[in-house]
């Protein structure tokens, strides 16, 4: 027909000297023309969407990958951000003042409680030591001779030899040096405390920081002065905050049983380092909405380090017989999440379910699937329901193409 109109058309403009109105008809055939083509290409591309949106025609295979609905003991974990101190710290301080004459440990090294860490000049302390001990001599000395010298005169007081007024004068002089004993045994004791503190030592079992005052210098009991300090990493703490949200559940599971917890470094996240909470503080943060809890791990390695970051998994709880399936089952569509599930008759039914926590590669479906379903876990791409599948959980990851019959 198209032809036949550019025939026609070609003869009228032959004729154009014939008059207008050939002219005319010559461009009416031309629109005629232009707008057949516009509708047969239009045709053309209906057609072909047609086709495309078309499902895969019956009798091809479809390709995919299984796996079985199973019942297992799922934890559920809520993750936080924790940070590693260490178990003690104690700021290593002069308590007398002296010369520092000596330091017997290295920046950094591992120390045992009560080794030898300083030493302060102990001459003066020495001194002192000395003339306490003189001291308590002598008022030793002068009990003695007041405790006799009653004696001797108790007699003598009952004959009247020696008056009452200095019987008693010689009583006063013994309780008086009694004092005095017990005055010279407290200094001798403060005075060798005083020597000992001239040998400063480790309180308690860790490792000892940097060097904060030098061989030489002349150190203060004050609390301003600091030698150094000594941390104990082991074990370790770890602090993180939860949301406010897991409180509750939190709180419960605190007083049925112990609160344990995983700290996992970033540089090395296969590696989990148990441990168990001992702290939940009081009240929520404002500013955050979080709950601080502090946990205790062994770290009996060393490996973690004070100030490190962690991540931290604390277990809330274990959900018993869960139904569990790989994650990759799982399919997200306007009705809601589903599955595929394999009939005995090799045709997949869409299955909606309801999911809950995931662990790892797995998630918990939670109302939708039974023990024991087979699910589809690699293929649904070409997948509708009442589709005929074939299995094949021995072949590559990806789903084959289908091919027909």
């Amino acid at each position: 027909m198209a032809l036949k109109i550019v025939q026609k058309c070609v003869q009228s403009c032959k004729s154009w000297r014939k008059g207008n109105k050939v002219m005319k008809n010559c461009l009416k055939n031309l629109i005629h023309i232009h707008l057949f083509g516009t509708c047969s290409l239009l045709i053309l591309l209906l057609t072909s969407c047609s086709n495309s949106a078309k499902a895969p025609p019956p009798g091809r295979k479809l390709y995919v990958k299984t796996a079985e609905a199973i019942q297992a003991d799922v934890p559920v974990y809520v993750e936080a951000i924790g940070n590693v101190f260490p178990n003690l710290t104690v700021a290593i301080k002069p308590q007398v003042e002296g010369k520092l004459l000596a330091v017997h440990v290295k920046e950094g090294q591992d120390v045992t409680k009560g080794e030898l860490l300083y030493s302060i000049d102990p001459s003066v302390y020495q001194a002192e030591l000395d003339r306490a001990k003189g001291n308590l001599h002598k008022a030793k000395a002068a009990l003695r001779l007041s405790e006799d010298r009653v004696k001797r005169y108790s007699d003598l007081v009952k004959n009247d030899y020696v008056s009452q007024l200095s019987f008693d004068e010689f009583k006063t002089e013994v309780m008086s040096n009694e004092a005095e004993v017990q005055v010279n045994r407290a200094n001798l004791a403060l005075a060798k405390i005083n020597l000992g503190y001239c040998s400063i030592r480790s309180p308690i079992e860790g490792r000892i920081s940097q060097y904060l005052v030098d061989v030489g210098n002349i150190v203060k009991a004050d609390s301003s002065t600091i030698l150094t300090t000594v941390k104990q990493i082991s074990p370790a703490l770890i602090n993180f905050a939860i949301s406010q949200h897991h409180f509750a559940t939190v709180k419960q599971a605190f007083v049925e049983r112990p609160l344990t917890f995983e700290a996992i470094l970033p540089d090395n996240p296969t590696k989990a380092y148990p441990g168990e909470v001992f702290f939940v503080d009081n009240a929520v943060d404002l500013r955050t909405g979080t709950l601080l809890m502090k946990g205790r791990t062994p770290n009996a390695e060393k490996e973690l380090w004070p100030g490190a970051f962690v991540r931290v998994r604390l277990l809330l709880e274990v959900k018993n017989q869960a139904i569990v399936v790989p994650l990759s089952a799982i399919q997200y569509g306007q009705q809601g999440t589903f599955v595929y599930v394999v009939k005995p008759d090799q045709t997949v039914a869409l299955q909606l379910v309801e999911t809950g926590v995931t662990q790892e590669d797995r998630i918990v479906v939670s109302q939708g699937l039974a023990p024991n379903d087979i699910v589809v876990i690699d293929g649904q791409i070409n997948l509708r329901p009442g589709s005929k599948v074939t299995i094949q959980n021995d072949a590559p990851a990806a789903a084959k193409p289908a091919e027909k019959e």
